[in-house]
């Protein structure tokens, strides 16, 4: 349930020179909140900037009319709509993947739905070339201060998920009832919906810990898709082949509990008694956590030998060492 509320500033121009074509993207630069929306809302009331939206994780702010111009985009203030978002540029791929960045994208992406229905707008991020141009689309304040050149703002940063936010406007769009969608790529061969290479590359990492046999190269490409969605039918999640957080985190737990056993499959053949003998002769008992490793191999080693005994019956092999501990060892 989004709550949308109004604190309208009086840090603004009156209507517009210019016809709406760009919706900027911004961070606040202030941390994730479920007040920092109206916390930013109140800030615009005393300062010399503005935006005609604020959203973070559970509710929007309007502080500037659609009608009106915000002064928050230096060079392209006249024919925008800008929404600021509770976060910071400087935030990671798995920061814009956390529970809070999700939803306050998703309300971001309703605020940015409801203008590409009403001014025409298409879904789609622009280039300099085309923001320069003044076509009709989306553009972070970065990307407006590489052209424009007004201002040192960098957000919202280069790991903002502009294909999975874009994605999320589309179909808020879609249930609004009309609009442009994304264009689909030419012949992408690979789409990370959003999500960095570093995030893509941790996950393939994890999926083939798990047996599966990827090239850990960042790219979400058919192969890893594959492996996603297969991965996600065996847990019960949704089948999208998107390695968002909620799969990562299965993915997580997967890996931890794969570990656990492997580790349970080493103790319980562990060793329960070390004895002590020479060439292929066993000796006397040792006490009990003397130290030792197994040493695996065939053959006779003459000198001397430490023998020890598994929890099935077999004798093996041994080395005497000053690091590793024994299980517990009984005599027989």
């Amino acid at each position: 349930m989004v709550t949308t509320r109004t604190n309208l500033t009086t840090r603004r121009y009156r209507g517009r020179a210019e016809a709406v074509s760009l919706i900027g993207i911004h961070t606040m630069e202030a941390p994730e909140g479920s007040q920092t929306a109206e916390n930013v809302a109140a800030y615009f009331q005393r300062v010399d900037a503005s935006s005609q939206w604020t959203v973070d994780d559970d509710s929007r702010v309007r502080v500037v009319a659609d009608e009106d111009t915000a002064w928050t985009l230096p060079g392209a203030n006249a024919r925008s709509l800008n929404i600021e978002i509770a976060g910071y540029a400087r935030q990671t791929a798995a920061d814009w993947a956390d529970a809070f960045s999700l939803k306050a994208l998703n309300i971001a992406a309703l605020c940015a739905a409801e203008w590409c229905k009403k001014y025409d707008i298409p879904v789609r991020r622009l280039t300099d070339a085309q923001i320069r141009s003044k076509a009709k689309g989306f553009a972070g304040h970065v990307d407006v201060n590489r052209v424009y050149k007004k201002s040192s703002h960098w957000d919202p940063g280069p790991n903002f998920p502009w294909t999975y936010f874009l994605g999320l406007v589309s179909k808020h769009l879609d249930a609004l009832g009309g609009g442009k969608p994304v264009p689909a790529p030419a012949n992408p061969g690979w789409d990370n919906r959003g999500y960095s290479t570093a995030w893509i590359s941790t996950q393939q990492a994890k999926l083939n810990r798990l047996g599966y046999d990827l090239v850990v190269d960042g790219k979400r490409g058919p192969a890893t898709i594959a492996a996603t969605k297969s991965f996600q039918a065996t847990y019960r999640l949704t089948q999208d082949g998107i390695p968002g957080p909620a799969t990562a985190k299965k993915l997580d737990a997967a890996v931890a509990a794969r570990a656990k056993a492997k580790h349970h499959r080493r103790t319980t053949t562990a060793p329960t008694h070390v004895y002590a003998g020479i060439g292929t002769k066993r000796g006397r008992l040792l006490p009990k956590g003397y130290p030792f490793t197994v040493v695996n191999g065939s053959g006779t080693k003459f000198g001397k030998t430490w023998w020890v005994q598994t929890t099935a019956g077999n004798w093996v092999r041994g080395a005497k060492t000053t690091k590793t501990k024994t299980a517990t060892k009984k005599k027989g």
